[in-house]
């Protein structure tokens, strides 16, 4: 005696098609909708906040401002002024899939790095595309507890119109110009003065290497500090350009080569050089060293920092203090 399994209806399985296709679609409508409202809540970015180097504002007790930290040692250098080698050299460690990105976001690069940081606790890869980075140089803190999902959100709204709205040989100059490169100097072409008594466009292949790859960490890839560390990251740069088909293989082979001290010139302190009549006052002094304690950078986070400062007081003190 045989057995017939029943038929299944013929109309249940596009049924069950036709439900997920409209939940689908409808976590797609809610994820946009989530996406403009909390997008349109980001703050102002403006070209002006685009092209300005990392600065913050001290103010005091009435909001008027003190003192700014952060935008004095830079130059402001255009597209025509950086070399073709640096451009590639930046892009090429950055993010090598820049001119191929036409929101600015790269999807795929942030799984793999959600995936890295996941199965390596001790390890942290970024995801963010040059644009991103540009992003947040330009509107938002550094600090990591101020990476939230809202920020993330915002972020990525604010990428997507810098997209739209510049192109891609512009957002390279804001993000060349915009980045902290230890010693108290911003910008690439202010770094490549500083550091080699140079214009970019003259640089070595070396000496450009070194001078792209120290945005991520400038601090730890100071040359003058931490040499061994430099010259790494500066060989990292040269093998990413390699691989990405902008030297050849000598190139690279003779740039690494290459003593990280050639054409080094000595250290200065532009901070100290620059910044005088705000380090001599105690009070500004121990301003920025309760904000680096909180973990955020002063001359990097375009704060507005609120004091209980009375300038008029100090002022009349100062005073009173010569007579």
């Amino acid at each position: 005696m045989s057995t017939k399994r029943p038929d299944t209806p013929k109309g249940k399985p596009r049924h069950i098609f036709r439900k997920l296709v409209i939940i689908f679609l409808g976590l797609v409508i809610l994820a946009e909708v989530l996406f403009l409202l909390v997008g349109r809540n980001a703050p102002n970015l403006t070209q002006t906040k685009l092209q300005s180097g990392g600065s913050s504002s001290i103010l005091d007790y009435k909001g008027n401002e003190v003192a700014t930290l952060g935008n004095e040692n830079r130059d402001y250098t255009t597209s025509n002024n950086f070399s073709t080698q640096m451009k590639d050299a930046v892009v090429s460690i950055e993010d090598r899939h820049f001119y191929q990105e036409p929101l600015g976001i790269n999807p795929v690069r942030i799984i793999k790095a959600g995936f890295h940081n996941l199965t390596n606790p001790g390890s942290v890869q970024g995801g963010s595309t040059l644009t991103q980075q540009l992003v947040k140089l330009s509107v938002f803190s550094t600090k990591k507890s101020d990476q939230t999902f809202k920020r993330k959100i915002q972020e990525a709204y604010l990428t997507i119109n810098v997209e739209r709205n510049y192109s891609k040989q512009q957002i390279l100059e804001f993000y060349m110009n915009k980045v902290y490169l230890a010693n108290g100097v911003y910008g690439m072409g202010t770094a490549s003065e500083y550091y080699f008594g140079k214009s970019p466009k003259e640089l070595t292949l070396a000496q450009t290497a070194l001078i792209a790859g120290m945005p991520q960490a400038p601090n730890t890839y100071d040359p003058y500090q931490h040499p061994e560390t430099a010259q790494k990251r500066r060989d990292a740069v040269i093998d990413a350009m390699l691989a990405n088909n902008k030297i050849s293989q000598n190139d690279a082979i003779t740039a690494k080569q290459t003593p990280l001290t050639d054409g080094l010139l000595a250290k200065r302190d532009l901070d100290q050089e620059n910044n005088n009549r705000y380090v001599a006052d105690n009070y500004i002094k121990e301003v920025i060293d309760e904000v680096k304690s909180k973990g955020y950078d002063p001359y990097r986070d375009n704060l507005k920092i609120k004091t209980n400062l009375h300038l008029d007081v100090q002022k009349t003190t100062l005073q009173c203090g010569q007579q």
